[in-house]
């Protein structure tokens, strides 16, 4: 997921820096090939973010594979942030992965979301939300492939992970 935002944000011209715990990561080299700096170690740790350049960064995404390590990334980018002294009309924007709905709403109470004059700007995302929002708006339930409405929708959604649960919530919100 994140080397696939890692290939849009290159596309776009960004300037990116990848913090990667796992120094064998096969997608590293192609990283590199793209013009990104690669640093090796822990995203949740308050060096490595100061040696990646987060006191000046406008942006950063926290996706790791586990929702803990992407809130405690977000806490310590905060922690950081407030150290350095930025200014409120300049915030850092910290996009953070929550799969865990319930963990998501918990971290929506955390006080970083509450702070209105705050050097640090919490959101955040899920790439299953986003993608059955997606298939969704792409292909609508109510309208036949020739595009005529039909009066009755039928939704079967075969294996219910993460991706499974976010289609049938996004279509019962629609």
């Amino acid at each position: 997921k994140g080397f696939e935002l890692v290939k849009q944000l290159r596309r776009r011209g960004e300037r990116v820096v990848v913090i990667e715990i796992d120094e064998g990561d096969d997608s590293l080299p192609t990283c590199q090939e793209l013009g990104v700096t690669v640093l090796a170690g822990d995203a949740r740790n308050e060096q490595i973010l100061i040696k990646a350049g987060l006191p000046r960064a406008n942006r950063l995404l926290a996706v790791c594979k586990n929702d803990s390590d992407n809130i405690e990334i977000a806490l310590q980018a905060r922690e950081v942030t407030l150290g350095c002294r930025r200014s409120t009309s300049d915030p850092l924007i910290c996009h953070v992965h929550i799969i865990d709905l319930k963990l998501a709403e918990l971290f929506k109470q955390h006080k970083i979301f509450s702070c209105t004059r705050d050097p640090f700007e919490a959101r955040i995302f899920s790439f299953y939300e986003n993608a059955a929002r997606e298939l969704l708006f792409r292909h609508p339930l109510d309208q036949q492939p020739g595009g005529g409405t039909v009066s009755a929708v039928h939704l079967v959604v075969i294996g219910f992970g993460q991706m499974g649960e976010s289609v049938a919530l996004q279509a019962a919100r629609i």
